[in-house]
């Protein structure tokens, strides 16, 4: 499902909504989204000073997420673990909408793109939903990634490369005394978007994450080469900002308002200059308010998935898993899963802690909660949890860099709490029920 489609059914089921009165990109656009956050995605038609719509929500519910992947809400996490594990590689076409346009310098980003400034502190507008391939060079594999980038003057940002995929490429042409071609896309649909922010021990640089959105659309993805480096980007996409990384040049960036809700710092990072912009003929910009339920999803849907499949691997009981928004969708992890063994649990924890880096607390429960209601998990944790015997502690533990416990000792403790039943007494903690509960509908008693 293309984004231009995914809008169209968004209409249809109610779930968009149009702005149509004129907003400032300035800290306006951003306060109408955030007082929309966790209802229906927004198309800002006026922008003040451009003719481009902005778009932010797509991808705000888990519903609307499973929708637009074609799926229903509880078979996300094994969509996501099957795309994963058979992913579809995508073919080049010759063209796409995406080259309606060809702008070549010189040229202003902040001019051509409305792209929002969000809060206070923020020195400038960033890019923020702009999902950045690059390609390897050794195996020349295509990787995409979300990197926030700070709009300076004329053609350059400012660009955060956390120390993953992205910045080993960008490593490896630096040895070789080159910068590292990039294609910044900016609009597409939930498959490429979810894809692009997945991340974890079982994704290896060599798995192309184009692959990973072709198998959760079901088909191919139409690439195209771009116009000034030696990159393929979405034929169907809507911006496409290409440019390079310069090599050894670094340059203050920040604060920004992460996803933790905070500001990170002022630090010197790298830099991007741009070459070139592609877009279709009536471009849509798409953005990402940080902090938002949408940003939340985006960051711990594409874990979900990766985090399921190292888990199960290892626990075979393993029933679900859940990165939940309030554990600014990384930190926290929710597994519910069927015990043979009393210390199945706390196996299950470890290898959470192992699949990805920056899982601070796992909480492991029985599948009589539903690890997506805080509130049940809330009562496993107050009845079923021994503190002396269920808590595990690793002191020590490298974190997020984003995570400001992190910056402010340098380092995390990892936790693990056994919120399961004792199997010698499981018994005494089975949950009341109701015999009738399930099957009663109030529609034949209030109607």
């Amino acid at each position: 499902m293309s984004l231009r489609s995914c809008l169209a059914r968004l209409e249809k089921q109610g779930e968009l909504v149009r702005v149509r009165r004129e907003v400032d990109r300035r800290f306006e656009l951003a306060a109408v989204a955030k007082k929309l956050d966790g209802g229906p995605a927004v198309l800002f038609e006026n922008v003040r000073g451009f003719s481009m719509p902005v778009l932010v929500g797509t991808e705000g519910t888990k519903d609307r997420v499973a929708g637009n992947l074609g799926v229903k809400r509880h078979e996300l996490i094994d969509h996501f673990a099957r795309a994963i594990g058979s992913p579809v590689p995508w073919t080049r076409v010759s063209d796409g909408p995406v080259k309606a346009k060809v702008i070549r310098p010189p040229f202003d980003i902040g001019t051509l793109l409305p792209v929002p400034h969000h809060y206070e502190k923020e020195p400038a507008p960033f890019i923020t939903g702009g999902m950045v391939a690059a390609r390897d060079p050794d195996s020349g594999v295509l990787n995409a990634s979300y990197q926030r980038m700070q709009l300076k003057s004329g053609t350059r940002c400012g660009m955060y490369i956390q120390f993953r995929h992205l910045m080993q490429i960008h490593q490896k042409n630096v040895a070789k005394g080159r910068p590292t071609e990039v294609a910044v896309i900016c609009g597409m649909d939930t498959a490429v978007r979810l894809a692009s922010a997945t991340w974890g021990a079982n994704i290896p640089l060599d798995l192309d994450e184009f692959a990973i959105a072709g198998g959760l659309r079901g088909e191919p993805i139409e690439m195209v080469r771009c116009e000034t480096v030696d990159v393929d980007v979405p034929a169907d996409a809507e911006v496409v900002i290409e440019g390079v990384i310069l090599p050894d040049v670094l340059e203050p960036e920040g604060p920004m308002a992460e996803f933790t809700g905070v500001y990170g710092s002022t630090e010197p990072k790298h830099v991007f200059e741009a070459r070139c912009i592609t877009m279709r003929e009536d471009a849509i910009y798409h953005d990402i308010l940080p902090f938002g339920n949408e940003h939340l999803l985006m960051l711990g849907l594409p874990y979900e998935g990766v985090l399921y499949r190292y888990v199960k691997a290892v626990i075979p009981g393993l029933h679900d898993v859940h990165i939940t928004p309030g554990g600014c969708g990384k930190f926290l992890a929710a597994l519910s899963m069927t015990k043979r063994h009393d210390g199945d649990a706390k196996n299950a924890i470890l290898c959470a802690f192992g699949a990805i880096r920056d899982i601070k607390i796992v909480m492991v429960v029985d599948t009589d909660i539903d690890i997506s209601n805080p509130k049940e998990l809330q009562f496993a944790l107050a009845t079923r949890v021994q503190g002396d015997r269920d808590i595990v502690m690793i002191p020590g533990t490298k974190g997020n860099e984003l995570d400001p416990i992190q910056d402010v000792y340098d380092y995390i403790t990892k936790i693990g709490i056994d919120a399961t039943k004792p199997l010698a007494r499981a018994e005494r903690f089975e949950l009341a029920k109701i015999p009738g509960y399930d099957e009663l509908d109030l529609k034949d008693y209030l109607g």
